[in-house]
């Protein structure tokens, strides 16, 4: 059988907001720590997280062409026709494909806690404070009140300045090549900038570093540091302009987001070593503003990735009825950028759930309620569509 092999299996460590610990990003579950128990930073120490037995299974299964349960979301990806992380990620560290596991990960996906000042539309309390801010807000029953407060007292005992996350990434530093960082919102995570900044420069010229931020933040003391580094890749997550924009990604100002947009893109204008970008994650929320995103990034100058959405799975693009699916396929149509047939082919791939569009249609309510929003009105032909089953 051919091997699956994945360079995040064999060379990432990733840490979820939660605090628990996966194989990757877009992995189903966390992984088993040797107690039994999903691995956890505020129960579970990193190294042994690191060295278990169940990373060393998941690379045997992998590399003997077994498609591990774990890995749904590539192995779904690619059977649809896109290219899935494993892929993207194998042709990008192709140096690694024959370099044993060390002792320590050589590529960090870090998510380092819940620290937000935004509550996007497709978010919640496990990567989101404000989220749980405004959960406080919600009717909520007792049973829910109480998960969400251990929620996020794990989040808080994960990541907390005793947390042995900490010591453990400092081990990984003279052997990493790569830290991911995404949120809550990295740049809101002053513990990583000072990490970054005790990375001596002779180490930092061998490290590349990639974040994934809401675009709210600029701060000139971070751009500073950033200039140190090997590479840099910045996406700024927008999900939609204007006031597609601030129904996405609540409660955001698009002014200043656009603001800080030209901001990001001047720091790569001026430093070649640093690469920005635009990614819109896409879902049955912005879909059919895709055109006019994509027209606006068209003429910022700077690239766009298109990433999708598969959890909260009512938001999916793949829970779309048939005729609200021929709609938007029209909708797209006329786009002209590099992934657009892989997404029109993800999208015809639609496994329609009544429940599911019920679901979707009560959360919709329901925070457009708490926020003086209105998905109806921003989107009626959508919402007919939807309707029409």
């Amino acid at each position: 059988m051919t091997s699956l092999y994945c360079v995040n299996a064999e060379h990432g460590f990733c840490t979820r907001p939660t605090g628990n610990v996966v194989p990757c990003c877009i992995s189903k579950q966390s992984i088993q720590a040797d107690d039994g128990r999903p691995a956890n930073l505020s129960i579970h120490d990193a190294e042994s997280i690191w060295n278990g037995q169940y990373l060393k299974d998941l690379r045997t299964d992998l590399n003997a062409g077994v498609k591990h349960k774990n890995c749904q979301q590539c192995w779904d990806e690619e059977a649809a026709g896109y290219p899935s992380k494993r892929i993207r990620d194998n042709e990008r560290w192709s140096q690694l494909d024959f370099v044993p596991t060390g002792a320590t990960p050589k590529l960090l996906d870090l998510s380092l806690g819940n620290t937000c000042n935004l509550a996007c539309r497709t978010c919640g309390t496990f990567a989101s404070s404000r989220w749980y801010k405004e959960s406080q807000r919600q009717q909520l029953n007792p049973v829910q009140r109480t998960e969400l407060k251990v929620l996020n007292d794990t989040i808080a005992a994960s990541y907390d300045e005793q947390a042995n996350i900490w010591s453990f990434l400092d081990k990984t530093l003279p052997e990493v090549l790569h830290i991911d960082f995404y949120g809550g919102e990295p740049m809101l995570v002053k513990r990583h900038w000072a990490m970054l900044d005790n990375i001596p420069d002779s180490q930092a010229q061998n490290i590349s570093l990639h974040f994934n931020t809401n675009g709210t933040q600029w701060d000139d003391e971070y751009a500073t540091t950033l200039k140190r580094f090997k590479a840099v890749i910045i996406d700024l997550s927008i999900d939609g302009i204007e006031d597609k924009f601030e129904y996405m990604r609540w409660p955001a100002e698009w002014s200043e987001v656009s603001n800080n947009i030209l901001r990001f893109k001047q720091l790569s204008d001026e430093n070649p070593q640093i690469q920005v970008g635009i990614c819109v994650t896409l879902s049955i929320l912005n879909i059919w503003s895709l055109p006019e995103t994509l027209d606006y990034v068209h003429k910022t100058g700077l690239s766009c990735y298109l990433n999708l959405l598969f959890q909260p799975a009512s938001m999916c693009l793949k829970n779309l009825p048939d005729n609200a699916r021929d709609l938007v396929l029209d909708r797209l149509a006329t786009i002209e950028h590099n992934q657009i047939a892989s997404v029109r082919e993800f999208i015809r791939s639609n496994n329609f759930d009544l429940n599911l569009r019920s679901e979707l249609f009560r959360t919709l309510q329901e925070h457009d309620t708490l926020r003086n929003q209105s998905f109806r009105s921003m989107y009626p032909l959508l919402i007919e569509a939807l309707n029409n089953v």
